[in-house]
């Protein structure tokens, strides 16, 4: 994936839930101070790692959130890079991927602008730690149309390749046992969700908004706070 990255990077910023990173050599292919690895120790789970990389950049325009399986056509990130930067509205722009179009036009490869996360609201953490957080954002944002809100969906046409899937992976090892496990206890909450018509739960904490994060991180400090 980060060899077929063709556009400028301001900063990368890598979730590495398995801890792959620990022991190998990358070739970065830029300047290693713009590259930041978080190795949390564990799997954050999907939800929480895209939501990970936006706090961690918050004063950015918007962000582009990669899965580290893909291959990404030549071209396909200057046309994401257009869209964000025209889009006045919230918006999450999609590329498609060009072997698998139903599973790309999910979350493969896309941006979001702080517009979005202020309008729609975080991804979900209560989805562990993986499946149907698309789906729930997706529906999210469905319901927001429905209620008269604009929100911008544009699409990436391309032939950004898949190439590894490995969350797909059944069978006897613990991968495949924590796939399915993963699958039905995720698909269970996001029935519950959509009973209750996306209607928030009034005792859920919220994360604060992408302007109070913003606002809050530059106060300068308080000396009397021991």
């Amino acid at each position: 994936m980060l060899d077929t990255v063709d556009e400028p990077i301001d900063r990368i910023y890598v979730v590495d839930n398995g801890g792959v990173l620990r022991d190998q050599h990358i070739r970065w292919p830029w300047d290693t101070n713009r590259i930041h690895v978080a190795d949390p120790g564990y799997n954050l789970g999907v939800a929480r790692s895209w939501n990970e990389i936006i706090r961690a950049n918050i004063d950015a325009d918007w962000w582009v959130i990669a899965c580290n399986d893909i291959r990404i056509q030549e071209g396909s990130l200057g046309q994401l890079r257009d869209i964000m930067e025209q889009s006045t509205g919230p918006t999450l722009c999609r590329v498609v991927m060009g072997n698998e179009a139903g599973w790309g036009n999910h979350f493969g490869l896309f941006g979001v602008n702080a517009a979005l996360i202020d309008t729609v609201g975080w991804f979900d953490e209560n989805f562990i730690s993986i499946y149907f957080e698309d789906n729930d954002y997706l529906e999210r944002i469905d319901k927001l149309q429905r209620m008269g809100r604009t929100i911008n969906l544009p699409l990436v046409q391309s032939h950004t390749q898949h190439i590894g899937n490995a969350s797909w992976k059944y069978g006897d090892d613990h991968l495949g046992v924590d796939n399915a496990r993963t699958w039905e206890v995720n698909g269970s909450y996001i029935g519950t969700k959509r009973e209750a018509d996306y209607e928030p739960d009034p005792t859920a904490w919220k994360h604060p908004s992408v302007k109070r994060m913003r606002n809050t991180w530059k106060l300068p400090p308080n000396n009397n706070v021991k």
